[in-house]
């Protein structure tokens, strides 16, 4: 056959072998070396790929030998599709094996194999071709596999991480802010979607940018180097936002993007936004190359624009981040609107209180931050500390039901007066028990005036019987209460109340308790010369601290 033959692409199929293997293939099956020979208009010697042989023993190469030109042989003789053997003397047979057949390209492995038999030759021959061709076969369908595993690793990472986002959806809590959610939802999805950085811009800092003072982007919304100072964020937005507010807004045009920001050669742009609440923006930065190995001689192709490139794949698992964190966002607003709502209420019964009884105004306030106080001292969580604040704030509402008359009478009670007076813990709980976020409070208000020893009211319970906040609450009450001026006495000095509620540890009071009141004791007093005037206004955030744990 002429070497100017075309390679039949049906017949050779995926059989594109490398000439390094295949000539290695043939010297360890035949026994001798195989030259590599290409067809460039005339068949010419290839010596790019030569390398010495490993054989001691060899038969001699064309150019040691009297036979016909090589040259000759593989333009009447080369077949693109098979083997050829021709016997060239009495005990010696030219073999030609076609090795490489690309773009018009043709290549073929010559060698000079010992034997009289060249039909037995032929055989082997077509043996070994065979065993190329499948060994070719077996390497495509190796990338084959090694790509489909790629794409099933991908799947799996993306599974594996939209269940993550199911996860932090059902367990996301709204005491926990959007920036915290965002630590956990950015930095998989920055991995995942192999993009170079990843943010979470609320809009106090796209609108505003590093002019806006306190408008920090929070690093918990960031994830990976910041490229691009929070100006420049702004700018993309300004740019591209109207395009980003339905749907991710996908930009690969690099030498477009450098015009307007320096640093960024393509990016997704989001806006997080649920129903008409919107929240700021979701931004990914500069998509990266995998880093799967390519090798030109193991056969894997060059890596392809669009792998440089971001897509509908990270498009859709961007939109799904934004999704869940825009319904997170809103939530939170949600709660902080009906926590406010309820700090609206409190602040409102506990001023109808101190309307009730000048004198004590503030008092309520006072007990709740030195309550504070004495549980941080011992060491109690935090959340439970602002729990027992709420509830020191509340711990006299009761007294609402008490007549104005008993609650400002400058003299001794009587009986019966001291009866109606005992009963404001029992009222202010029947008020609060219907109110299911303040129900963590009911103890410390129907409980703070029982005693240690048992012969507290309302129910006469005995040392730890009696609930942490009302335990805690009663040693804050009565410094208040004796340090302060009320209409039938003048408040007495800290250092004497201090001494009374020393004395009645283990008594009227819990000794752990007196302990830490008194390890806390300057902190105390201090908070004991607030006025009804300078007494803080309620703080939303211990609210909503407490009502989470419910």
């Amino acid at each position: 056959m002429a070497a100017s033959n075309s390679c039949n692409d049906t017949d050779l199929g995926e059989r594109v072998r490398a000439s390094k293997d295949v000539a290695q293939i043939l010297l360890e099956a035949f026994g001798t070396r195989f030259e590599l020979w290409t067809y460039d208009d005339t068949w010419h010697r290839d010596t790019s790929n030569q390398e010495p042989s490993s054989v001691t023993e060899q038969s001699a190469t064309s150019d040691e030998r009297g036979y016909p030109e090589v040259a000759v042989l593989l333009e009447a003789k080369f077949v693109p599709n098979a083997p050829v053997v021709l016997p060239v003397l009495e005990n010696e047979n030219v073999v030609i094996f076609p090795v490489e057949c690309r773009s018009g390209t043709q290549r073929a492995a010559v060698g000079f194999v010992p034997g009289k038999d060249a039909a037995h030759i032929e055989r082997h021959a077509r043996s070994v071709d065979l065993s190329i061709d499948r060994s070719v076969q077996l390497d495509e369908q190796r990338k084959q596999l090694d790509a489909y595993v790629e794409e099933v690793t991908t799947s799996l990472e993306e599974l594996t991480w939209l269940r993550s986002l199911i996860e932090q959806i059902e367990y996301c809590d709204v005491s926990n802010t959007v920036e915290s959610v965002a630590e956990g939802v950015l930095q998989p999805l920055r991995d995942l979607i192999r993009a170079e950085s990843l943010a979470l811009i609320p809009d106090n800092v796209a609108q505003r940018g590093n002019a806006g003072v306190g408008f920090a982007l929070d690093r918990r919304c960031w994830s990976g180097p910041q490229k691009i100072a929070t100006d420049a964020i702004r700018l993309l937005i300004e740019r591209y936002g109207e395009r980003g507010q339905t749907q991710p807004f996908i930009n690969n045009q690099t030498a477009e993007i450098e015009a307007v920001v320096e640093g960024v050669s393509n990016f997704i742009l989001l806006r997080v936004a649920k129903n008409d609440f919107e929240f700021g923006w979701l931004l990914a930065l500069n998509r990266i190359e995998d880093d799967i190995v390519r090798d030109a001689d193991l056969g894997y192709l060059p890596p392809q624009i669009s792998e440089f490139e971001f897509g509908t794949v990270e498009a859709t698992l961007v939109q799904a981040a934004a999704v869940m964190l825009a319904t997170h966002a809103r939530n939170v607003e949600l709660f902080q609107d009906h926590a406010d709502l309820v700090i609206g209420v409190i602040r409102s019964m506990v001023d109808a209180l101190d309307a009730k009884d000048p004198y004590t105004c503030g008092h309520s306030d006072r007990v709740a931050l030195m309550s504070r106080r004495i549980a941080s001292q011992m060491d109690v969580d935090e959340q439970i500390c602002e729990q027992l604040y709420m509830s020191g704030l509340l711990h006299d509402i009761g007294k609402i039901g008490v007549r104005d008359d008993v609650l400002g009478k400058p003299g001794k009670l009587t009986d019966e007066e001291f009866d109606q007076i005992k009963r404001h813990p029992v009222i202010g709980h029947d008020i609060l028990k219907h109110l299911h976020q303040l129900s963590y409070a009911l103890p410390g208000v129907l409980h703070h005036h029982e005693s240690f020893d048992g012969t507290g009211y309302p129910h006469g319970l005995v040392g730890e019987e009696i609930p942490l906040f009302g335990r805690i609450i009663a040693v804050a009450d009565a410094f208040d209460a004796m340090t302060s001026d009320r209409p039938y006495r003048s408040g007495m000095s800290f250092e004497k109340a201090e001494q009374i509620i020393k004395e009645g540890a283990g008594t009227q009071w819990d000794p752990q308790i007196v302990a830490a009141f008194l390890e806390a004791s300057e902190e105390l007093q201090a908070i004991c010369t607030m006025f009804c005037g300078s007494a803080p206004a309620v703080d939303a955030s211990p609210l909503r601290d407490a009502m989470s744990m419910l």
